[in-house]
Formats: structure tokens, sequence, C-alpha cells
């Protein structure tokens, strides 16, 4: 990380920070709401997909990952493909 990302993240770790979004109709809160029903909508289609027999159920558990990596969710080490 570079010396004024380091500052940056100091900085805003020690200071209260508003961010606001003049434009959005939506409460943060419905948006976030809305995100996560798509994101689990996502998860489910991928467990349902009939493609994928049980000994591939190895390629649905990387889906996932691979979904919730794209929304910058963690999965943690184990599943590091």
């Amino acid at each position: 990380m570079e010396l004024y990302e380091e500052l940056w993240e100091d900085f805003c770790s020690k200071n209260k920070v508003r961010l606001t979004f003049p434009d959005l109709d939506v409460d943060l809160e419905t948006l976030t709401e809305r995100s996560c029903y798509q994101l689990l909508k996502q998860i489910q289609e991928i467990l349902k997909d009939d493609t994928l027999d049980d000994p591939e159920c190895f390629m649905r558990i990387e889906k996932i990952v691979s979904l919730l990596e794209e929304h910058n969710i963690s999965s943690g080490v184990r599943h590091d493909f």
C-alpha cells in the first residue's frame, strides 16, 4: 500500500466520515436489503443448477465463493482456489 493510502486510511479510522448521495432516492438499509436479496437469489440459482452432479459439489462451492468475492465478501482462507 502506498504511503498516501496508509495515511488516508489512518485519518479515516480516527475521524467520523459522513458520506452522502444527494441523488439516491432510497435509504441505505433498503439498498442493502435489495443487494443482499439479489446475492442470495444468485446463490440459490447456483445450488439449484441441475447440470452439476453431486460429485461436482466442489464446483458449486467454487461458484458461490467466486460470487461472494465479486461482491468483496470474504469466505475465509479455506476456500482460496
